[in-house]
């Protein structure tokens, strides 16, 4: 058979009130927010939003080609397209392997020639 036995605490006078407190916060938390919500988006129709303007033409291009030595110190950067770049100087590159690539970044490493 079944049986149920049940426990039963006493709940102090501390916890009662804290449970109210929780209510009433919760209860009139909703009111203050739309309340909050409503000043902030008439304040934002009424004031306009600043333009900003910024320039970048301080700021160093990243190269399309880097070659490196095997101390990875760079040698030397290109920009520009990379196909053009090859066909221009077709010399650096007989003796460059391509170490990593990252979007339109290739690193080269290059070593000096045997000859």
């Amino acid at each position: 058979m079944f049986t149920s036995i049940q426990v039963r605490r006493s709940v102090s006078f501390l916890s009662k009130l804290g449970v109210a407190m929780m209510l009433g916060f919760f209860s009139i938390a909703p009111a203050l927010a739309s309340e909050n919500i409503s000043k902030d988006s008439v304040s934002s129709t009424e004031n306009s939003i600043p333009v900003y303007s910024l320039d970048f033409s301080d700021l160093k291009q990243v190269p399309t080609i880097t070659f490196v030595d095997k101390n990875l110190h760079i040698v030397a950067e290109f920009y520009g397209e990379v196909s053009e770049i090859k066909t221009r100087f077709p010399e650096t590159f007989a003796d460059a392997s391509l170490l990593g690539e990252f979007t339109n970044h290739k690193i080269y490493l290059v070593t000096p020639s045997k000859k």
